[in-house]
């Protein structure tokens, strides 16, 4: 009964994570999409140098700049659902989030897990996903919560396609 209230409380609080995270990358999707609206309006002010600058280029160049263009914004766009994607299939049901902090570079994950042997799954999982550099465990430490033994974990995952890279 007490492994079931807590894997009940684990899938709670792992849904309230999902969802907070959901609504990160959401707001993060947002204000990318705001931002190529504002290089969008910003481009089009320049119309006349970029009518000049055409007319150097020959139209090969000129197609090639766009696509790259293009290319680096739907990259820059699509990354964080595929991130948070990453994550949240490789959690298993024994291990809960309860702080996720990104950076340009870097995730930060905080939690929980029923065991050392699970958190090490977890990581190994992360650690197999191209989308890592390098995953590693930052800290971990015995606690008790309800009567139950877990282990409080911070995780670093390194990032692959950082701007170092």
């Amino acid at each position: 009964m007490r492994y079931l209230l807590v894997t009940i409380v684990v899938l709670i609080v792992n849904a309230v994570v999902m969802t907070a995270v959901y609504f990160y990358v959401s707001h993060q999707i947002r204000s990318n999409d705001r931002q190529v609206l504002q290089l969008q309006q910003e481009f089009n002010q320049f119309g006349d140098s970029k009518v000049r600058a055409s007319s150097m280029l020959s139209s090969d160049e000129a197609l090639i700049a766009k696509e790259q263009l293009i290319q680096q914004l739907k990259t820059k766009q699509g990354f964080e659902p595929q991130l948070l994607s990453t994550v949240s299939l490789g959690i298993p049901k024994e291990v809960w989030l309860t702080e996720w902090i990104q950076t340009e570079n870097s995730v930060v994950l905080k939690g929980y897990a029923i065991s050392n042997d699970v958190l090490a799954s977890f990581i190994n999982t992360l650690s197999e996903n191209s989308i890592f550099k390098t995953v590693s465990l930052s800290s971990t430490l015995l606690k008790k919560i309800n009567d139950m033994n877990v282990y409080q974990f911070n995780l670093l995952c390194e990032l692959a396609g950082g701007s170092d890279d």
